[in-house]
């Protein structure tokens, strides 16, 4: 009694408003699937910035045809859809085997970064445990300072310097 199709749920008027959020009470009534991943399989977890975009099926059908992150993100912006967010699992007892390193997760945004262009590059992200917010990870492009310029590591790893620009005569530089 009173639930509706889920082509119904994609139009309602109050498909918007959030009836169960963690946080929000004491208890909260948790929805959870069993499931077996095998070698290979990909997980895409979707929050509620491509449901109003992209179908269920659209979206299973651009990771089934584009399994390689950087063919997935040029297929998603390609049709208007930015790849906000490339989330690094969380925390959680158990599911550790469901997580990549921190390493490899820079390695492939390192990639992404050199192949593809500005809106197209997602960020890389985690929630800490015990945290508030989001921290964007990032390869390191700086890799020394030394008086008068910047060592930069490019998308590749190669390192080129980068000199400040000299004070023009009688002022002083701002450091």
């Amino acid at each position: 009694a009173g639930a509706i199709t889920p082509e119904q749920a994609r139009s309602h008027p109050k498909k918007n408003v959030l009836t169960r959020a963690l946080g929000s009470e004491s208890r909260v009534n948790c929805d959870y699937f069993t499931f077996s991943l095998q070698s290979g399989d990909l997980l895409l977890l979707c929050s509620d910035g491509l449901s109003n975009i992209v179908s269920d099926l659209e979206i299973l059908g651009y990771v089934r045809e584009f399994p390689e992150p950087e063919a997935l993100c040029r297929a998603l912006y390609r049709n208007r859809v930015r790849p906000y967010y490339l989330f690094q699992a969380d925390l959680a007892e158990g599911t550790e085997h469901l997580r990549t390193s921190l390493a490899t997760g820079l390695r492939i945004m390192a990639h992404l970064r050199a192949s593809l262009s500005g809106p197209a590059i997602p960020n890389f992200c985690l929630d800490p445990p015990g945290r508030a917010g989001k921290i964007e990870l990032a390869p390191a492009t700086v890799a020394r300072r030394a008086r008068g310029a910047t060592t930069l590591r490019a998308g590749d790893g190669s390192l080129f310097r980068y000199p400040d620009p000299r004070p023009a005569s009688g002022r002083k530089s701002i450091r």
